[in-house]
């Protein structure tokens, strides 16, 4: 399984890495949203873990864009922030899942569903 994480964070990107390891074979990183588009079409991954809170794109946007352009991208928002109105329009935007960073393991029964 190839998996894309956005995240500005390089902390938070390496120990997503650690709790998947098992389950990826290939990982790919982007720092922020406005490089989503041209590394998924570099990587194909089969899923996109994405930040909603980063400098130059959020989140929000960058799911929209990425799926506007690929609608069979597959995207999991990973986020500090866990209120439901992010969560909302986490799903209006077009992502499968929501996940708290504080709760990474619940990534791999998302991750592991099938379609």
């Amino acid at each position: 399984m190839r998996v894309l994480i956005v995240d500005d964070n390089g902390f938070v990107r390496r120990t997503i890495r650690a709790v998947l390891a098992d389950l990826a074979t290939e990982f790919e990183e982007c720092a922020d949203g406005d490089e989503v588009l041209a590394r998924f079409e570099s990587f194909w991954p089969q899923w996109v873990l994405m930040d909603l809170h980063m400098q130059r794109m959020d989140g929000l946007c960058a799911i929209e864009r990425l799926l506007a352009a690929h609608p069979e991208a597959r995207v999991i928002v990973v986020s500090d922030h866990d209120q439901e109105d992010l969560r909302k329009a986490a799903r209006e935007a077009g992502a499968e899942g929501y996940v708290a960073k504080r709760d990474l393991l619940d990534l791999r029964s998302l991750m592991t569903e099938p379609v």
